[in-house]
């Protein structure tokens, strides 16, 4: 018995869409199919994990790098990128905290140190501008003013926010 040929081309078609040698590797950062169907992978919340850090660093970036008001902004995003250790820490999956701003009302009160709970990182970066960057002085070296506010406990910081930013954050 003959089958018919669209039956014999929906089989090469599954076969040759079914195989992992049409999908990139997870070393390049993209998914890999593990011999499982396309719709199989791309409906995986947890595949989609590895793309979502880096759709919101450029969001942020592009917000750091158009804000009006903002000063030093490659500085700032080198900032962003240590404080959240590339969009990982707690303090910015929890608390939407880019600058590991610590809360000191619930610090008092605790004893410990808390960070502060933002509802939108937008928000983290407006305080920032407020309250931070409100304190530097006309022509003042932003390094050195991170330095003079005591920004960081780390006596590195300066020297790793350098190296960050002549890299591509």
């Amino acid at each position: 018995m003959r089958k018919p040929i669209t039956t014999i081309l929906l089989a090469m078609c599954t076969s040759f869409f079914a195989s992992d040698t049409i999908y990139p590797s997870a070393e390049n950062n993209v998914i890999a199919a593990e011999n499982k169907p396309y719709s199989e992978t791309v409906t995986k919340c947890d595949d989609l994990e590895i793309i979502k850090p880096d759709l919101e660093m450029d969001s942020i970036r592009t917000y750091i790098l158009t804000h009006p008001t903002l000063q030093c902004r490659e500085i700032v995003l080198a900032q962003i990128t240590l404080e959240t250790g590339h969009l990982t820490s707690f303090a910015y999956k929890n608390n939407q905290n880019l600058f590991g701003i610590i809360d000191n009302q619930r610090t008092r009160e605790a004893g410990e140190f808390r960070s502060r709970k933002f509802a939108h990182w937008k928000e983290s970066v407006d305080f920032y501008i407020n309250n931070i960057q409100s304190r530097l002085k006309d022509g003042e070296d932003y390094y050195k003013f991170i330095e003079r506010i005591g920004y960081a406990e780390d006596t590195d910081y300066i020297k790793k926010l350098k190296q960050l930013k002549y890299k591509k954050i």
